[in-house]
């Protein structure tokens, strides 16, 4: 994890807020309007999840076997993230959903130049 605890936690404060009161004014390039809630519940579910807040992994819902995660865990829920969105696997929840989860992984995870984005822009 390449992600400050306080990083993570500030993000997870940011989905919440947002999922009490998205309102019209709230967009993300990445999220169609219609599903705000599925996108920002992906993005919430990961950050507890890689928080040690939450047991059930957030797509294959596999609970916590060890109290930290393995780099292994964490690549294989990313994986299923992946097969979310593109609707090989996982099809019970919606692709938005998967893309918030997604997003969260590579923000919380790539370490090459540049990184990727902040799913919810600060």
């Amino acid at each position: 994890m390449i992600r400050s605890r306080a990083e993570l936690e500030a993000l997870r404060d940011d989905a919440r807020r947002l999922l009490e009161s998205p309102g019209p004014h709230y967009q993300l390039a990445w999220l169609d309007p219609r599903y705000v809630h599925d996108g920002l519940s992906g993005v919430l579910n990961v950050v507890q999840w890689l928080l040690g807040e939450r047991d059930a992994a957030p797509i294959s819902g596999d609970q916590r076997e060890a109290e930290e995660l393995t780099v292994r865990d964490v690549g294989r829920e990313k994986i299923r993230s992946e097969d979310c969105v593109y609707r090989r696997a996982w099809t019970g929840l919606t692709e938005w959903y998967g893309g918030g989860a997604l997003r969260t992984f590579e923000w919380a995870t790539i370490t090459h130049a540049g990184g990727k984005p902040r799913p919810i822009p600060q």
